[in-house]
């Protein structure tokens, strides 16, 4: 997990089931292309989360960071992997204590009320 948490705005990206040859879907991937566009506007990081339900070797949230990457050039120092989550529940807790984790690094109290989170997921 990197540390690049400079503003106050952080973008969540949920993930989604893979399959079985631990290739993403339309679906995930097109979350990904969202959240890679929200950070180009707003410059900060991206939270990937997702573990491996399906058990398929490979986690959400390692696929959608190496996605990232590879087709849109993502700096990795602005993406931080959350990939124990295997429920949407478990996506939201797991994200809100990296956040608090921020606490202890910045020396400042983390999240902030007047913190954005921008959660990135499909209407279905």
């Amino acid at each position: 997990m990197t540390n690049q948490l400079h503003s106050r705005d952080v973008i969540v990206c949920l993930g989604q089931a893979l399959l079985a040859d631990a290739k993403p879907n339309p679906i995930l991937l097109t979350r990904c292309d969202k959240a890679v566009e929200l950070y180009r506007i707003l410059k900060c990081p991206i939270i990937n989360t997702g573990g491996d339900p399906v058990g398929c070797g490979k986690t959400e949230a390692r696929v959608m960071s190496e996605y990232m990457k590879s087709v849109h050039g993502m700096d990795e120092a602005f993406i931080i992997e959350e990939g124990a989550a295997k429920s949407t529940l478990e996506n939201a807790i797991f994200v809100l204590r990296i956040l608090e984790s921020f606490k202890n690094k910045e020396g400042d109290n983390y999240p902030h009320r007047d913190t954005n989170v921008y959660l990135v997921t499909s209407p279905h």
